[in-house]
């Protein structure tokens, strides 16, 4: 092989590199699940998503220029200048995501041996990754299965442990934290943020086995999502939970459940799974709720809270005659307080004891964190996006006397094609409420302006900034960025 062929194949390798590398971390950010990756590329567009805008530009040069140096070239430039630049995506380099990436770069130095050179090479990388993945799916499927059996067989070992599952469409993070927070006493063991997939769960369980063997008092929180029917079914195989929680049940993950009902329906399996001496606890401000309260004998409908109010300090309300105070922001957060009050009685957790803890409870960094910033009140609520959480904060902005009241969110994610029919609802539910709405993708925007009946703004990089004394509430997935291009200068 002579040296214009070395060339060559370097320039095509890393030509195809950002491609390749850009996919394999839309998979893994999307945990290797094709519904939620297709999904997600269709909300966002398939090809600025996967090349870009100028690939596919760059791609008609084959038309036109016969010799492969000069139409490759360009390709690799433009994969050496968003790596200089810092705006190459790139995976988290798991061992999964290092064989997958090994594979399809043998997959395409192979085809680049054996076939003729053109752009295809560089625009099929998705296929190649998808073709790596396909590949390594028994091998992966027999690994969780061996994952799952371990976590079984520790559950099994220890029937003494008291694992308290929690499931439902918003608020299983906040509730988990203040559940795991008021029984820091007999200190439980939670799973950590973002973890709640029947993977991550098991891996977790497995993990922990090898810090803490457990007592006759271990209390384990298991924090259980879903994208399915069936999905908290199979994780509670393993976690075999003795107490259940269902927090409030919404649209989230619309499109992969398929309707309402099935989100009901799958978050009821927690509640199916519990032993026939267990205790389901749900939330009382929600009718999928009610709807699963016939699930298991010993289901309770947690009480509602009374004189309610909230001020810069936080949440204050009674809960069955006792009084509490909480430093968090948002009537929804009471919903979640009163599951984790609930369950912490439930377990012996006396009432002073829990309003004193209460009290020292931190707010979650991207769970409706209300803080000052640049002279301007911020709602960060980017850990999440749901219908939910969206009409919350707009109520919630309701009763402030900061104008103007900001909007800043990014839509509904993997809700199908009902996204126009919620977003419209929201747009609907805003009026009044809102004085400025600014999306960070264009996706919903319509929607939701036609039922704001007001004029909705797309972000730009040049987007006016808020002034002080506003209200900005950024609700939804989205970079950091994207606040801080809203936040009033500091005046040095």
């Amino acid at each position: 092989m002579n040296a214009t062929a070395f060339i060559m194949i370097g320039l095509t390798l890393l030509g195809v590199l950002s491609p390749l590398l850009t996919f394999t971390a839309l998979f893994q950010l999307k945990e290797w699940r094709l519904d939620r990756l297709i999904e997600h590329l269709r909300r966002e567009g398939w090809i600025n998503q996967l090349f870009g805008r100028i690939r596919p530009v760059l791609a008609l040069l084959f038309f036109f220029v016969k010799d492969p140096l000069y139409w490759l070239l360009p390709f690799a430039m433009l994969t050496a200048a968003q790596w200089i630049l810092g705006r190459q995506r790139k995976p988290v380099w798991t061992s999964k995501a290092k064989l997958l990436v090994i594979l399809s770069i043998a997959l395409t130095t192979l085809i680049t041996f054996i076939a003729p050179l053109t752009p295809l090479i560089i625009l099929l990388q998705p296929l190649f990754v998808l073709f790596a993945w396909l590949l390594f799916h028994p091998l992966d499927t027999l690994l969780k299965h061996h994952i799952f059996k371990q976590a079984r067989d520790l559950r099994e070992a220890h029937p003494e442990w008291i694992v308290i599952g929690i499931a439902g469409s918003v608020g299983k993070t906040t509730t988990k934290e203040l559940l795991a927070h008021l029984l820091q006493d007999v200190h439980p063991l939670a799973t950590p943020a973002h973890v709640n997939t029947e993977m991550g769960v098991a891996k977790w369980l497995v993990a922990v086995s090898g810090k803490r063997l457990a007592t006759s008092t271990s209390i384990l929180i298991v924090e259980m999502g879903a994208y399915r029917k069936g999905e908290i079914a199979l994780m509670c195989q393993f976690v075999q939970p003795t107490i259940g929680i269902v927090t409030a049940l919404g649209s989230d993950h619309l499109a992969l459940f398929g309707s309402e009902a099935a989100i009901i329906e799958a978050n009821g399996e927690l509640l199916e799974s519990l032993p026939k001496n267990g205790k389901a606890f749900l939330s009382s401000d929600n009718e999928g709720c009610r709807i699963l309260a016939t699930r298991h004998p010993n289901s309770i409908i947690v009480p509602q809270a009374e004189n309610i109010k909230e001020d810069e300090f936080g949440l204050h309300f009674s809960l069955t005659a006792y009084r509490y105070s909480l430093p968090l922001h948002g009537l929804h957060n009471i919903n979640n307080a009163a599951l984790a009050i609930t369950v912490a009685r439930h377990l012996g957790i006396t009432d002073n004891r829990i309003a004193e803890l209460l009290k020292n409870f931190h707010p979650l960094a991207h769970t409706f964190n209300v803080r000052e910033e640049n002279g301007i009140t911020l709602v960060d609520d980017t850990y999440n996006s749901s219908r939910l959480s969206l009409r919350a904060a707009i109520d919630w902005a309701a009763g402030r006397s900061e104008r103007p009241r900001i909007l800043l969110t990014s839509g509904l994610m993997e809700v199908g094609k009902a996204e126009d029919r919620l977003m419209h609802e929201i747009g609907t539910h805003a009026k009044g409420k809102i004085e400025r709405v600014i999306f960070t993708t264009a996706s919903g925007l319509r929607a939701f302006e036609e039922g704001f009946g007001g004029k909705t703004e797309l972000l730009t990089s040049n987007e006016q900034r808020a002034t002080k004394g506003s209200l900005l509430l950024a609700i939804g997935r989205m970079p950091l960025s994207a606040i801080q291009q809203l936040l009033p200068t500091v005046s040095p």
